[in-house]
């Protein structure tokens, strides 16, 4: 399932990038005057770039090996005033749920689904500078999945930023399922 989000992120900009190569391939070859070409390319290579650069949410890949004591999932952005916020962690891949959510000074575990009960945390002291990464304690197999970090400001959402997480296994892990499989 996350491999599908993250190609249908990628589908999305190479459908654009393609809108706006036939329109620059048109207007090279059905305008006649030369300015005219020149600014209406300059044009649409511009906007490809402001659209490209404004409307996708880039893809931060995380991996843990196994035995590790915690994660950290990244998320970095800038808010102009950290008071009015929420910031909300869930993970919609390979099956939706609330990992944690926090607003003004208060975290809610109420709203958080249980397999994340007490293995969450935002550092709240880095939230003012921007930093909401999440740190997942003690990550197993079934932390792997996408995770999307959503940051609403007045009940809008102001920025998000999507985690892919893979867990990686020890090779003991490995030989006791070979060894047990029969």
């Amino acid at each position: 399932m996350s491999y599908w989000f993250s190609f249908l992120v990628k589908m999305k900009e190479l459908v654009v990038f393609w809108v706006f190569m036939v329109a620059l391939v048109f207007a090279l070859i059905f305008i006649e005057e030369t300015i005219t070409k020149l600014f209406l390319a300059a044009v649409l290579v511009v906007g490809l770039a402001v659209y490209l650069s404004n409307y996708t949410i880039p893809v931060s890949w995380v991996e843990v090996k196994e035995g590790a004591p915690f994660v950290k999932l990244p998320s970095l952005t800038l808010v102009p005033s950290p008071s009015d916020f929420t910031v909300e962690w869930s993970r919609c891949a390979p099956e939706p749920m609330k990992v944690h959510e926090y607003q003004i000074d208060n975290n809610y575990p109420v709203r958080q689904n249980e397999f994340y009960s007490h293995r969450t945390n935002l550092e709240q002291h880095q939230l003012g500078i921007g930093d909401f990464s999440l740190t997942l304690r003690n990550p197993c197999f079934r932390d792997s999945g996408t995770y999307i970090c959503t940051i609403h400001k007045n009940r809008n959402i102001y920025t998000q930023k999507v985690v892919q997480l893979e867990f990686k296994e020890g090779w003991w892990s490995w030989i006791l399922r070979r060894a047990f499989r029969r």
